[in-house]
């Protein structure tokens, strides 16, 4: 499962800097042209202070909720904005201009815009894999 999405927008992170554990979500665009909001959680397993993520001890973990055209539409209409303004126009709906969150929050900000999703009729796939 690849990370990278196009037209890619941070929407919120942890800080790296001051546990082992980092989280953060962005939204883009796979390159199938489906809308895609990505968690990604990394943990370093060393005891160590955070090491590069090619580490064998750091775990990373995706989580995309995935929308289809027609979905991404759907949410684009509901949200008043374009397909190629949908990531910023997300951000400015959940993100944050100080985006420094524990890692538990970004869990919770992920569900929030997951339920957002819901009760805007959007139907859409959840995928997690964990990379070694």
């Amino acid at each position: 499962m690849s990370n990278t999405l196009i037209r890619e927008t941070l929407i919120a992170s942890s800080d790296e800097d001051m546990e082992r554990l980092y989280a953060s979500i962005v939204a883009g665009f796979d390159p199938e042209k489906n809308f895609v909001i990505l968690m990604e959680k990394v943990r370093d397993n060393t005891g160590d202070p955070f090491l590069d993520e090619r580490d064998s001890m750091v775990e990373r973990i995706l989580t995309k909720a995935i929308l289809d055209k027609e979905n991404t539409t759907m949410l684009c209409d509901k949200l008043h904005t374009s397909l190629l303004d949908l990531p910023e126009t997300v951000w400015k709906e959940f993100g944050d201009d100080w985006p420094s969150y524990r890692p538990s929050e970004i869990e919770s900000i992920f569900k929030k815009m997951t339920d957002f999703l819901v009760d805007n009729g959007c139907r859409f796939n959840v995928m997690t894999v964990k990379l070694d």
